[in-house]
């Protein structure tokens, strides 16, 4: 597929993972040189008009509608996409721009657009299984390359998806990260491998599907660069922990380490409500029961791996069945609302993922089923916000609390206060903290 793109001011230092520089400005860089710049393409003619440029004066009120109007002039002006996407078929880009604001800047916009236009264009392979004339397709297997921002290190990312090595539902074998997917309620398998490609690191995932869910497909390079946190710059966590001697401690072993998230909002919920109040053992146990039980597999293979049960499954079964699993009656019941609450249209996970923390806990927190916790904890795994530590998780506390040699248990405003010194990461401080159990454990040999 067409591997993540970068974007970096074009005066920081240059680094092996920016792959193919392009600086997308219309005008040079005032005080660069060429040598110190060392930009691979200048793509002059992909910058905004001057006009619009103007116009716009990186005022963060007029964003979003400077991005419409770029927009247009970029559909406008299909050619100079072109090229573009046709360098990204070479290997990981980084846009290069001069802006100081780094957020709202032109490269952010280009790199949204591009994304737009290039998600499910995947190189495939494509090989059916031929049974006789009337099979033909039965089973389509597929192959496509994913590029991660580096450092990466799949192990790791996977560990931290799994939680515990009794997670039946991430299954990873020491190479190969695997699992079932639900893509528009018809499962598909992937299998997922690191490599290097064209020198640099990469991911080959196989995928395996019935001819059914082949218009679906497209939809895993997104999907899987979410779940294995793949577009994720940690540059600024890692400069931050080379400056900090008890941070750098903790970070050091787990470099590569991207923060995952569970592949939707339905299921990071249910993963919430499913641990509550009790050992992680215990709930992923009861998750692996949910999945075994009303999770499908492919076509009817006898296999050890089962998707995650979408909202439909869920519906299709009472609450007794789920106390016989080995969930509480209150718990059932919270489950079971939330898949008819999807079911029915009356919960809309992507209005949620727009709103700023306060409003999307509060949002989560109307859920039978949902407080504070599972708010916190889905606001992470499940919305990706790096920042928030789910200072409730009596594991996490404990976790920190020994981190930082602190003899009596910590509280949740004591938890808030101690990671003040690191405002802006206590999510991958989460997660960091997370492996280093896993390691003190020997999980992670």
């Amino acid at each position: 597929m067409v591997p993540p793109i970068n974007i970096k001011r074009v005066y920081l230092p240059c680094s092996p993972d920016d792959g193919q520089r392009i600086l997308v400005e219309r005008l040079w860089p005032r005080g660069m040189t060429k040598a110190k710049a060392n930009v691979d393409l200048w793509l002059k003619d992909i910058a905004p008009s001057r006009e619009l440029r103007t116009w716009f004066g990186h005022d963060p009120a007029r964003w979003a509608e400077f991005k419409k109007r770029y927009w247009r002039e970029l559909k406008a002006n299909p050619s100079v996409v072109k090229a573009l996407i046709e360098r990204m078929a070479g290997g990981p880009v980084t846009l290069v721009y001069a802006a100081h604001d780094e957020q709202h800047n032109s490269a952010v916009a280009l790199k949204e657009f591009v994304e737009k236009q290039t998600w499910g264009f995947v190189r495939i392979r494509t090989k059916g299984d031929y049974r006789g004339r009337k099979m033909l397709h039965k089973m389509t297997h597929k192959e496509l390359t994913l590029y991660p921002v580096g450092p990466f290190r799949l192990d790791l990312t996977a560990w931290t998806l799994r939680r515990r090595p009794e997670n039946r539902i991430d299954h990873w074998d020491g190479e190969t990260y695997s699992r079932i997917l639900l893509l528009a309620g018809e499962p598909v398998e992937v299998c997922v491998t690191q490599t290097r490609r064209r020198g640099r690191v990469a991911l080959a995932a196989q995928v395996r599907h019935s001819r059914r869910s082949d218009d679906t497909v497209a939809a895993l390079p997104k999907i899987l660069t979410k779940m294995l946190g793949l577009d994720v710059n940690l540059h600024s966590f890692y400069l931050l922990a080379e400056n900090d001697p008890l941070l750098r401690d903790l970070v050091r072993p787990f470099v590569g380490m991207k923060p995952p998230r569970f592949p939707n909002l339905f299921e990071a919920i249910i993963n919430g409500i499913a641990c509550q109040q009790l050992s992680l053992v215990v709930g992923i146990g009861l998750l692996n029961k949910l999945a075994w039980n009303f999770g499908r597999g492919l076509s009817n293979e006898s296999q050890a791996q089962h998707s995650f049960p979408d909202a439909v499954a869920l519906l299709s079964h009472t609450a007794n069945e789920l106390r016989a699993l080995g969930f509480s009656f209150a718990k059932a019941r919270a489950v079971l609302s939330l898949a008819r609450s999807v079911s029915d249209g009356q919960w809309n996970a992507d209005a949620i993922s727009r709103l700023p923390d306060g409003e999307a806990q509060k949002s989560l927190e109307t859920l039978t089923g949902v407080g504070r916790w599972t708010a916190e904890y889905v606001l992470l795994r499940g919305l990706g916000r790096l920042h928030i530590f789910p200072a409730d998780d009596v594991g996490a506390r404990n976790n920190l609390q020994n981190w930082l040699g602190i003899s009596e248990p910590l509280d949740y405003a004591r938890t808030r206060r101690l990671l003040a010194r690191w405002s802006g990461f206590g999510g991958l401080i989460y997660f960091n903290l997370l492996l280093k159990k896993l390691h003190d454990r020997g999980a992670l040999q």
